[in-house]
């Protein structure tokens, strides 16, 4: 178990690093959120920024001059004291507001919440990296791996188990687009099974043509066929008998290539 755990971390090393560190600064947020929302100023800061406002007095000389200001100091209208400290009124001022309580409490429990949380995802990832390892190395019972002529059915352009009975009796009741586009089926599905063509469920259908590995005249058969599903599919072009008659020629072409697994010869009506 642990083997597999410590495999585990090493293959995620990068990314449960980026988790841990997440989690420690949840955690350190929650522990120094207080001081971070309302940092303290101490008062002694604050007077020894601005200074003392107080000054000494002096005593006023005996003199004519002096006893002219004593008697100026006696008068009441006459401001006799210095403003108090206009610097720190100001500084008072300017201090914006302290976050209430409750709202530092919360936000406490909001980063609590989040670094487990990412504690959680952090053991998470540890342990299903392990399983997924063990699991990886277990041997897979009863897998069949696909062999070369196992078509894709789920392409648009094949329709399984589509058969030339189907397209004479299409044919037959006036639905030629129907019955050209069961008619290129039968010849993609002959064509992948003798490894003629390429045929993968992202393709279109002129890719699917353009990994064709035999002659050209035969491939300009088949783009012709391709072309005229594409515009009766997709344009809502109508497909007439004569459209019909030159594609099911074309077929009776590609079909009397030489190989194997080439579909009977018909000839249309």
């Amino acid at each position: 178990m642990f083997r597999g755990l410590g495999k585990s971390f090493v293959a995620n090393k990068k990314r449960l690093s980026v988790i841990a560190a997440v989690a420690g600064v949840f955690f350190i947020g929650a522990l120094f959120v207080e001081r971070l929302l309302n940092p303290p100023i101490e008062e002694k800061q604050i007077e020894q920024q601005l200074g003392s406002t107080e000054v000494p007095r002096t005593p006023i000389a005996d003199t004519e001059q002096g006893r002219m200001i004593a008697r100026i100091l006696e008068d009441e209208d006459f401001q006799k004291q210095l403003p108090e400290k206009p610097e720190k009124r100001d500084q008072s001022q300017n201090k914006s507001e302290p976050w209430p309580q409750w709202a530092i409490d919360l936000t406490k429990i909001v980063l609590m919440v989040l670094g487990i949380l990412t504690i959680v995802v952090f053991i998470w990832i540890l342990v299903v990296g392990s399983e997924g390892g063990a699991q990886a190395q277990k041997p897979k019972k009863n897998f069949k791996r696909p062999t070369k002529k196992q078509l894709p059915v789920e392409h648009h352009m094949l329709v399984p188990k589509a058969t030339l009975a189907d397209v004479e009796r299409l044919a037959e009741a006036g639905s030629f687009g129907e019955a050209v586009r069961l008619l290129l089926s039968v010849m993609l599905t002959v064509l992948a099974g003798r490894e003629l063509i390429k045929i993968r469920p992202s393709m279109t259908g002129r890719e699917i043509v353009a990994t064709a590995t035999f002659d050209t005249s035969f491939v300009r058969g088949l783009r012709y066929m391709v072309l005229t599903v594409e515009a009766y599919a997709f344009a809502g072009e109508q497909v007439n008998r004569i459209l019909f008659d030159e594609c099911f020629e074309h077929f009776n072409k590609l079909s009397a290539m030489k190989g194997p697994s080439a579909p009977t010869k018909r000839q249309p009506k």
